[in-house]
């Protein structure tokens, strides 16, 4: 039998699940375009503790436990999902790092980019360190990292969106460190076929002084 209790434990069960999780969640498939498997794996146990709670032969005690068992796995899957989205979105801002690992960034904006960036980075990243740190407590502390792992997703969307904004600076750049490579590439065969033709002649003039003196 579902009393009041059970009833209104459901409710809020179901209030967590709307308004964080399939939030979240929707935000990690859109991103990462694949639905993450440990989260699944919190998914069933969700289910199979909810449906013990709706057990007709369960008393009001052991269904309240089942939905505070369901509630932890909730809790679990909502910050599965909040790391998993730090981990693409770091992974992210590296990949865009190498992509200019050739590029002297310092040039860019007359070296704000470059400081900018550094700065970004350091705030998103601290504050993932942060929320981290409040994840590892225990409930209902727990719950309070929800905000803090927001405030780090929005610190590396702001890394992004600098880097949107300073797209053409960055294409520009990245032009310019080509053409510096292409010249290189291009002294560098010069001076190896200097090098050569030098060496064909030393050769020669050696054995022409061999046979002068023999």
């Amino acid at each position: 039998m579902i009393t009041d209790k059970i009833n209104s434990a459901l409710i809020d069960l179901h209030q967590l699940y709307n308004d964080e999780f399939k939030l979240i969640l929707a935000y990690v498939e859109s991103y990462k375009l694949a639905f993450p498997g440990p989260v699944l794996n919190e998914i069933r146990a969700i289910n199979d503790h909810v449906f013990r709670s709706i057990d007709p032969q369960s008393s009001e005690e052991i269904a309240l436990i089942e939905i505070k068992k369901a509630k932890g796995h909730l809790t679990r899957a909502i910050l599965d999902c909040f790391k998993l989205l730090l981990i693409a979105y770091e992974k992210d801002v590296r990949g865009f790092e190498d992509s200019y690992k050739d590029v002297n960034l310092a040039l860019v904006k007359d070296g704000d980019f470059l400081h900018e960036m550094r700065n970004l980075k350091n705030i998103a990243r601290k504050k993932a360190v942060e929320a981290k740190t409040k994840e590892s407590k225990s409930f209902p502390e727990k719950e309070d990292s929800y905000l803090a792992y927001k405030d780090a997703i929005n610190a590396y969307e702001d890394i992004f969106a600098y880097i949107e904004s300073s797209s053409k600076a960055l294409v520009n750049a990245k032009a310019v460190a080509k053409k510096v490579t292409k010249k290189q590439k291009f002294a560098s065969v010069g001076y190896a076929f200097i090098g050569a033709v030098f060496g064909v002649i030393l050769t020669i003039i050696c054995e022409c002084i061999k046979k002068y003196f023999n």
